[in-house]
Parts: structure tokens; sequence; C-alpha cells
């Protein structure tokens, strides 16, 4: 047996909602209560409030644009927090400058450790599996403006996340 908070934590990076109700993976967790014996579940889901207030600042701040590709599909697009809703309180939740607005296929990379920014916006790459990923793709990056705020929390990515 697990603790419910860790369970939570642990389904909500297994589990992903995106519908036109702005659900998207940084907004749920998931929590699965399997009936031993039977082929059904039923699933709790909370939603974390204020996701939509938090994506739509980012979308405003990174002009509808993923900071990474430049991709501008919204559909595609994640308000990726640099320091993960789980470890940051109430004020860091919906803070602008704790996200950064990134297409779904490199904000993984970056929940993962596998990718984070230098203080000039510049993508630093865990290894050169994932710098060659990124070639082999054909993956454009742009380099990116941070203001102050958004530098801090990025110091604490590549400090605490980062496996660079």
């Amino acid at each position: 047996e697990i603790p419910e908070k860790f369970a939570d934590y642990m389904l909500s990076k297994i589990y992903h909602i995106d519908d036109d109700f702005d659900l998207l993976q940084d907004n749920v967790d998931l929590m699965d209560i399997i009936t031993e014996g039977t082929t059904s579940k039923e699933t709790l889901i909370k939603i974390r409030t204020k996701q939509a207030v938090f994506r739509n600042k980012l979308l405003k701040k990174y002009q509808g644009k993923c900071a990474v590709t430049g991709i501008s599909l919204t559909t595609l697009l994640r308000a990726s927090h640099i320091k993960p809703w789980s470890q940051s309180n109430d004020q860091e939740r919906l803070d602008s400058c704790n996200g950064v607005l990134l297409a779904a296929h490199i904000d993984v990379l970056f929940d993962k450790g596998l990718i984070s920014f230098d203080s000039h916006g510049q993508i630093l790459f865990a290894d050169e599996n994932i710098k060659h990923l990124f070639k082999e793709q054909n993956i454009s990056v742009a380099k990116f403006q941070l203001d102050d705020g958004t530098l801090k929390y990025m110091k604490w990515h590549r400090d605490d996340i980062f496996e660079g």
C-alpha cells in the first residue's frame, strides 16, 4: 500500500486528459479505484483549479507559440510548470514565471529532465542521445528570452530535475 498523495502523483504522470475543456496533462491527478475480480474500474478525477488561468497567461506571454519550436497549434501546446505543480506552493502554481509554453513532445522531455534551458534561453540536452534525437527528427530549436522571475525557476529546474 502506498500513500494516496504519492499514488495521485504517479498516476498523474501516467494518464493524460486533453479535451475541449482545457483539462490538460498538468491539470489533473487521477486515482484509479480498481475493484478486484471485475473487468471495470472507476476513476476519480481531481481537477487542478485555476490551471486554465495559468495556461492563458502563458499563451499570452509566449504569443501562442512553443518557446522552443515555434509551433502555434494550441491543441499541441502545454502550459508546462518549470517547478512541478506537486512541488510548488499555491503562489508558485499560478505564477506565469514558473511556466513555459511547450509543444507536447518538448514538454515531455522537459518534465523528465532530458532537456532544460540555460540563463540565456538556450536549450540544454541531458546527453548526446537527446541532442541527436533533435537533429534526427529535424526539430528546430529557438532560443527564447527568460525574464528575471523565470530565470529563478529555470535554475531550480536545472539543479533539481535536469539530468545533464
